[in-house]
């Protein structure tokens, strides 16, 4: 009997050490914070870099047969990396001015590119005929890391000039 019991209590001893070396195992392998150097916590995420600004150019605005004016389709799009495995996040702004102060959230464009096309001057809200004029841009880009917090950085202001041109449609 007495053999029994030392061997159930060396079962269940293994049993328990096993177990404890898995949970380790998970907790090591699914932790985002884990640190395989030994004392040096969480790393912080890093700044994002901005390889490729946004850059500024001329839109044209054509005349249509109905006499108004369409603008043609353009784009700016924006580069950046990080040197660690962050998740990079894009959030893209416009202004009348040249300033990131008082620029207005375009809310639901998170991509790395932006058409600028669809921001035109109109004379009124809806309206399909467009007008000459100059809308700045910029994308501040956010390095998201789990455990690490998150950077920001702002890209340099891109100015699109709406210009009519002297082609018809």
């Amino acid at each position: 009997m007495k053999q029994n019991v030392k061997n159930a209590i060396f079962v269940s001893a293994i049993v328990i050490a096993g177990m404890a070396l898995v949970l380790g195992f998970v907790l090591l392998i699914f932790n985002p914070n884990k640190n395989l150097g030994g004392g040096e916590g969480p790393k912080e995420a890093q700044m994002p870099v901005i390889v490729e600004q946004p850059l500024s150019k001329e839109v044209e605005l054509t005349l249509n047969e109905q006499g108004e004016y369409v603008v043609s389709s353009a784009i700016i799009n924006v580069v950046a990396m990080t040197e660690d495995s962050g998740d990079l996040r894009y959030q893209w702004y416009k202004n009348t001015t040249d300033s990131i102060d008082k620029a207005v959230l375009l809310d639901g464009f998170m991509n790395s590119s932006l058409i600028v096309s669809m921001f035109a001057p109109t004379d009124t809200p809806n309206s399909q005929s467009f007008k000459e004029g100059t809308v700045y841009f910029f994308v501040r880009v956010t390095n998201f890391l789990a455990g690490g917090g998150n950077k920001s950085v702002n890209s340099e202001i891109a100015k699109i000039d709406f210009v009519k041109s002297d082609k018809n449609i």
